[in-house]
């Protein structure tokens, strides 16, 4: 008996295709998510809300599935997902996750058994898969568009707010985006890309310039009809549309192998939300050579940990436990600040690291050295 848990019905969908495929069984498990309710408890493919809310593990019982599997397992610090596998005793419990550092720094490690030496039982690290070329090659430019962010209040109550009052309805931004996007990809019409937005005043906002500009975009958030978030992505990859504006949606358990760009308007602290919206656009695909990022930080505060951010991109890091060489040598934060501004000079945007298919990484000085 087979349990396989997320919290979107959409990777649950993605996650039973894909078993599906790999056993050559076409019947192979049932969804309980949602208004779905499966036939047969034995393989089952179910969101966290859904088991709760059925109490299914109690009902069951917590040694009922002899394999289970939960997907994004950096949530299992949360409430229901720490309650469910605090609870649940099956004979394999087997932990999904691109991103286990979690930023409020809880671990997920004493939820597994580790290998003797402390290690997962499998680890491949953002850098190492970029070596072996399973996930496509990116170019990652640092775009500064003057707003002035210094007065936002970095993680703390309204700082979604007072980010959403700068970008919202700013139309200066905005053009300088659309600039940028034009300057660094050659033609953006023939883009596949994914804009993440502040909120959904943001987006839709966004999503009005970029159809003004006559780049065919939709605007898909949590308000957006289900039945058009799963018509969405098919849009994008068919060439319907080139955009898809978003705030946080796509941040997990989206799979869209088309996407060549990616566009991040929201500044963000989080090297696991940075890492999350990066790895949207790292699929690879047919005809698709390399993933652009364009990273609009604007201007923020002096401490500002822009040096955490960045060091995400080539780290490569052994273990969950937060060790982590790196292949490039960055400065520290306070060093950060004048580099960033040197960096932004025009013409706007500078690339800031990238990553040929053959691995390793670079940082770009503006005479072109590597540091």
């Amino acid at each position: 008996r087979f349990l396989f848990v997320a919290h979107r019905a959409q990777i649950l969908r993605q996650a039973l295709r894909t078993y599906r495929e790999a056993l050559r069984d076409h019947s192979f498990g049932e969804i309980l998510a949602g208004g779905t309710k499966p036939q047969h408890q034995d393989h089952l493919f179910a969101s966290i809300d859904s088991l709760s809310s059925r109490d299914l593990v109690a009902r069951m019982g917590n040694d009922y599935w002899h394999t289970v599997v939960i997907d994004e397992c950096h949530r299992l610090a949360a409430d229901r997902f720490h309650q469910l596998v605090t609870t649940i005793q099956p004979t394999h419990l087997l932990g999904l996750t691109a991103t286990p550092e979690r930023s409020d720094g809880q671990p997920i490690e004493r939820y597994f058994t580790p290998r003797p030496d402390g290690s997962p039982a499998v680890e491949l690290r953002l850098w190492d898969a970029l070596d072996m070329q399973l996930l496509s090659p990116f170019e990652y430019y640092a775009c500064d568009d003057d707003t002035d962010f210094s007065e936002v209040p970095w993680d703390k109550p309204g700082e979604t707010a007072a980010l959403s009052s700068l970008v919202a309805a700013n139309t200066v931004r905005a053009r300088m985006v659309l600039t940028e996007w034009h300057r660094l990809s050659g033609n953006p019409r023939r883009s596949k890309a994914l804009l993440f937005c502040v909120s959904v005043e943001h987006a839709k906002f966004m999503t009005a310039k970029l159809n003004e500009a006559g780049l065919p975009a939709l605007c898909v958030t949590g308000e957006t009809p289900r039945v058009d978030q799963i018509r969405a992505p098919k849009k994008l990859a068919n060439g319907d549309v080139c955009a898809l504006v978003t705030v946080d949606l796509y941040n997990e358990g989206v799979d869209i192998p088309e996407i060549d760009t990616v566009l991040s308007l929201r500044p963000t602290e989080s090297a696991l939300v940075f890492l999350q919206q990066l790895g949207r656009g790292l699929r690879r695909a047919e005809n698709k050579s390399c993933l652009t990022v364009l990273d609009f930080i604007g201007g923020a505060h002096r401490r500002f940990r822009y040096d955490l951010r960045f060091r995400a991109l080539p780290a490569r890091r052994s273990g969950i436990r937060g060790h982590h060489p790196t292949t490039t040598a960055w400065p520290s934060a306070d060093d950060w600040q004048p580099l960033r501004e040197q960096h932004a000079r025009p013409p706007g945007a500078r690339r800031v690291a990238d990553s040929p298919p053959s691995g390793g990484g670079r940082v770009a000085g503006e005479d072109g050295s590597r540091r």
